[in-house]
């Protein structure tokens, strides 16, 4: 609840929707606040980046999880960009990266902060669909 506000302001700024389907604003996460809110706003970022994009955000609870699925209508990522997004060691070769990579950076690092933080993080891609990301956290 308390990163919506935030993600919603801009993407009215920049010509871009945020829709929620589904939040479970009582879902009890055990996590440092600043950090998990952190994380999850990099990763919407990354789609808001993208002029007149939809987002659509959902927080459930599932069992002893709560899970937080962000699909944007943005342009598809192929499958080694993806790759390279969920591989924590590329952050070690990104000095010689070219400027895509270094455009993946912030969410490089929301990927590492939310593992570090003791979640999972899946991220699919493709035409059509656009860009899913499901991250699950332990309640």
């Amino acid at each position: 609840a308390g990163v919506l506000p935030r993600l919603q302001r801009r993407a009215r700024r920049d010509g871009s929707e945020i829709m929620t389907v589904q939040v479970d604003e009582d879902a009890p996460i055990f996590s440092d606040a600043r950090l998990l809110m952190h994380s999850l706003r990099r990763f919407v970022d990354r789609a808001l980046d993208e002029e007149g994009t939809t987002v659509t955000a959902t927080a459930v609870v599932e069992g002893d999880c709560v899970r937080f699925t962000f699909i944007d209508s943005a342009p598809a990522l192929d499958a080694d960009r993806v790759a390279s997004i969920l591989d924590g060691d590329n952050l070690l070769a990104l000095a010689q990266a070219d400027m895509e990579q270094l455009a993946d950076l912030p969410t490089m690092l929301a990927v590492r902060l939310f593992r570090a933080l003791g979640g999972h993080v899946e991220i699919a891609s493709s035409e059509g669909m656009g860009t899913r990301v499901v991250l699950t956290l332990l309640s």
